[in-house]
């Protein structure tokens, strides 16, 4: 047995999952509102048989391993350690030593940040500057604020007093060496010290804003190290997850200071980039728990190009994505410092979609010719992100309003910008790309219908049985297609194909299921032509629609 599969055997689907959500007896499953989207009608159901948990509504699914991941934000490797740690299985193949070097830099930067916090606590004007700038007593205890003080190599000693070396500092990036003296000093000095957690909320690094100095740059960062890998970390990710699975969008913000400002008025699902472009690394850290998000970059020039590149690579991965009603020239901290928290919930409340932005953002800066070419440069470009037809159109009607020509001319632009010179795609291609997915989906509808009622001929079987290895696809697919196949009856026909050994010997036992469904989405059908039949008052016809529906119900009576 693999450590995976004694893993699984000590850990139940339902514990680890019950630990996070409220579960349900549905018969031999569980069912829960699913924890990766907003919902209201429970569509998340756990197999304690099979092992595993499916969402009908978003369509995440997995085992242990899967969930952790999905609902904690982190990397298979760590969800694997953590699921370990907790069935008692001691890992074989994960390189010790640089394990160990890991947790001993985790513990330095614990260390480290201690001091900065100890420092702060002596430097009331230190405080004072904080609080000046609008935050509370509360926000520099959750986020742990600190303070470096104006001193060549305070913290370097502080940690040499614990027992680290000078090598395991520096890899840490709290110390540089001096290039004459052949000595080491302190990276940070003389700065308010923002601490920089991983997911699991561990110091990995520190930004630090200038105080009272003349010189230096205002904020210097951790360079990266072991730990800290700025295209992979978003500040404040670890406190902001669980809001941004609650509140269904995140709020991305440039600094550590806007952030702050965003949680202490209300906003915990908000997050920072750690002076990098966003990277799909970090696209794919929100996605887990929204696929909606509200840029809160500044609204100069350089924060507008960040804007349109951000949204991008974002409408390309399917995000709806808005800009906040903020105010040029000043970022969400001074808002804050001068309006005060009711401002920043104004600014968020009022978001506009990236495209009534921009088009509005245009029009009070240009004339009319620059408008008509930003819109039809920029907007177009950003619309040729988009892979739903239905989105495309929809924002295309919005472009061809503004600049006074047709839909169809915006619709073709943007195709041909889609198109790479070998004709691919902008985004990235998808498995399925060479095939006609809409046709096919509605194909395997068709025979799993027919499949249910018992009329499938010899080439639909065929069909049917080529998706036996992997059933929970064949559903999926066919579950996007049709909204009137019923969520708790497909997760128990797909726990039937795995029990019984396969589709013939599974549908023996779904069989009064099955045309239990049939029965019922016949009489959906029936009762909306019942209501067409009396609003034309056509009494014949509505008893006959009547009669029908009586036998059907009867139907499924003797169904069970």
């Amino acid at each position: 047995m693999s450590q995976i599969d004694e893993i699984k055997e000590r850990i139940s689907i339902e514990e680890l999952v019950s630990e996070y959500i409220e579960l349900k007896r549905a018969g031999s499953s569980f069912r829960a509102l699913c924890p990766f989207h907003a919902e209201k009608t429970p569509s998340f159901y756990v197999s304690p048989s099979r092992r595993v948990f499916k969402c009908f509504g978003c369509g995440k699914s997995g085992d242990i391993f899967t969930f952790l991941q999905e609902i904690e934000g982190i990397e298979f490797k760590e969800a694997l350690k953590r699921l370990a740690d907790k069935a008692g299985v001691e890992l074989e193949h994960i390189n010790l030593k640089e394990e160990k070097s890991n947790k001993r830099l985790i513990s330095l930067m614990n260390s480290a940040k201690e001091f900065y916090k100890k420092e702060l606590r002596a430097r009331q004007d230190a405080i004072d500057y904080i609080k000046s700038r609008g935050f509370s007593d509360k926000i520099i205890e959750k986020f742990e604020l600190g303070f470096a003080p104006d001193s060549w190599d305070s913290v370097f000693r502080y940690l040499v007093s614990l027992g680290y070396t000078q090598s395991e500092i520096e890899l840490a990036g709290l110390i540089k060496k001096h290039e004459s003296k052949n000595s080491y000093y302190d990276r940070f000095r003389s700065r308010i010290m923002f601490p920089i957690f991983n997911n699991k909320g561990d110091t990995v690094a520190f930004s630090g804003r200038i105080f009272n100095k003349e010189d230096g740059a205002k904020y210097i960062n951790s360079p990266e190290t072991p730990l800290f890998v700025k295209s992979e970390i978003l500040f404040a990710y670890n406190f902001a997850k669980q809001n941004i699975l609650k509140y269904d969008f995140a709020i991305l913000s440039e600094g550590q200071a806007d952030v702050l400002a965003f949680h202490d008025a209300g906003f915990s699902n908000a997050v920072a980039l750690s002076g990098t472009a966003l990277s799909k690394t970090q696209i794919a850290l929100i996605s887990r728990f929204s696929k909606k998000i509200i840029l809160a970059l500044d609204l100069d020039e350089a924060g507008l190009n960040s804007i349109i590149k951000n949204s991008k690579e974002l409408l390309s991965l399917d995000f709806d994505v808005k800009v906040w009603k903020g105010k040029k020239g000043q970022d969400p901290a001074d808002i804050l410092k001068e309006y005060g928290k009711d401002a920043l919930k104004t600014a968020i409340k009022e978001a506009k979609d990236i495209f009534e932005f921009l088009l509005d953002f245009y029009k009070d800066l240009s004339s009319e010719e620059k408008y008509v070419r930003l819109v039809s440069s920029t907007l177009v470009e950003l619309l040729a992100n988009i892979d739903s037809e239905l989105k495309r159109e929809f924002y295309a009607k919005k472009i061809a309003n503004a600049i006074g020509v047709s839909a169809q001319s915006v619709l073709a632009d943007a195709k041909a910008r889609r198109a790479s010179p070998k004709g691919e795609s902008m985004s990235e291609k998808s498995p399925l790309a060479d095939l006609d997915t809409s046709k096919n989906i509605k194909e395997k509808v068709a025979v799993f219908y027919k499949f249910l009622s018992g009329s499938l001929d010899k080439a639909g079987k065929a069909v049917l049985h080529s998706f036996e290895e992997d059933f929970k696809d064949f559903l999926d697919e066919i579950k996007q297609q049709s909204d009137l196949l019923d969520n708790d009856l497909l997760f128990k026909f797909e726990e039937e194909v795995y029990a019984a050994g396969g589709i013939d010997k599974a549908y023996k036992n779904f069989a009064p299921s099955a045309m239990a469904l049939l029965a019922k989405v016949k009489i959906d059908e029936l009762s909306t032509e019942l209501q067409g039949a009396e609003r034309r008052g056509d009494e014949k016809e509505a008893e006959q629609i009547q009669n029908k529906i009586l036998e059907l119900i009867n139907k499924m009576k003797s169904y069970g």
